[in-house]
């Protein structure tokens, strides 16, 4: 069971698009460990105190804020988030008969140092994978284009990779605890990078927990929520059939693009050495890192902010509607699973 300080709890942290729900998947198919496709709450905790929730709500969400910061001193704030937390891990824990619990949610780079000071013991997981193939990866699932993906009027889509993958990387460096998970050696090597992985949260490999596709059962309860990657369905264990698939799927000009907005330092950090190397030799430029900061500030203004505007607000709005003339017993259900889908993907 999990303790205050964070014992026997884990945080798999990566963007979207990086194999998260993959490793999850893997996971579980240890009998002590508890991965869930993604719990997101620490997300809404975080932003009663700390400010920038862009929900709408029946209220004014400002006067929560208020309320809550003239209630409660910041560290009171963050006992009181613990318990809470720590209370709904262990009765997940408690119910699926499990010991450790990981939580892989995308987007928790908007809150690693809450995270950090919730729980200072928790083990912290990074996985890394090519940013030029997770590019591919959200055009090939979101459906959004290179150009959208880097748009800080986009939506939350548009700040993963410019932001996320900064916020990643200055969070683990000299950071204790840690272990750094290449998605391309989970493809290539799938049972001693998973025994890899169980030696750093002090558990023994389970013998092929790698091929998630032994439980159906399991994938079966996986396929009926709506968060995760619903590609893990297609396959049963690790493949490298997406790795390297940005050479084939981009032009010159979306490639740039990226380099435009990540630049080099975020390459090298993750370790992508040879894809660094394969793009110099192919005439390809990477801005400064002046450049690089010049153009992040925009995407830190823009995480910033309360509201989304122009397209993707627009049709929320619409499906919004949607759901609203939709509401009866037998089509709320679904309805409101759309709505997920899309807010996920926004």
């Amino acid at each position: 069971m999990i303790e205050g300080g964070g014992e026997n709890l884990a945080f798999l942290l990566s963007t979207p698009r990086a194999g998260s729900t993959l490793v999850s998947a893997i996971l579980s198919m240890h009998p002590q460990v508890c991965s869930p496709n993604e719990p997101w709450f620490l997300l809404g905790l975080a932003s009663l105190y700390e400010g920038g929730n862009i929900t709408r709500a029946r209220y004014e969400h400002g006067g929560v804020e208020l309320a809550l910061r003239e209630l409660l001193s910041e560290s009171e704030f963050r006992q009181a988030a613990r318990a809470f937390a720590v209370s709904a891990y262990n009765q997940v824990l408690a119910r699926e008969g499990r010991r450790i619990f990981v939580d892989k949610t995308p987007r928790y780079y908007h809150i690693t140092d809450f995270i950090e000071r919730l729980f200072p013991s928790a083990k912290k997981i990074w996985l890394k994978r090519n940013p030029l193939d997770v590019v591919v990866s959200y055009r090939t699932s979101f459906n959004v284009s290179v150009q959208q993906m880097f748009d800080p009027e986009f939506g939350p889509v548009a700040l993963d990779l410019p932001l996320g993958l900064p916020r990643l990387e200055a969070f683990f460096r000299g950071q204790p605890s840690t272990f750094e998970l290449f998605y391309e050696d989970l493809a290539a090597q799938p049972a001693d990078t998973v025994a890899r992985l169980c030696n750093f949260l002090n558990i023994s490999y389970a013998d092929r927990m790698e091929i998630y596709g032994n439980d159906p059962q399991a994938l079966a309860r996986r396929k009926r929520l709506s968060m995760g990657d619903t590609k893990l369905f297609a396959s049963s264990a690790p493949h490298n059939a997406s790795v390297g698939q940005w050479e084939k799927s981009l032009t010159n000009e979306e490639i740039q693009t990226v380099l435009h907005n990540l630049g080099r330092r975020i390459f090298e950090r993750m370790g992508y050495l040879d894809t660094i190397e394969l793009l110099t030799r192919r005439g390809f430029a990477f801005p400064s890192e002046a450049e690089v900061a010049v153009r992040r500030r925009v995407f830190v203004d823009a995480a910033k902010s309360l509201t989304w505007t122009s397209r993707r607000d627009l049709r929320l709005r619409e499906m919004t509607a949607e759901v609203s003339a939709m509401l009866n017993l037998t089509s709320w259900h679904r309805a409101a699973r759309r709505l997920i889908r899309f807010r996920k993907r926004a």
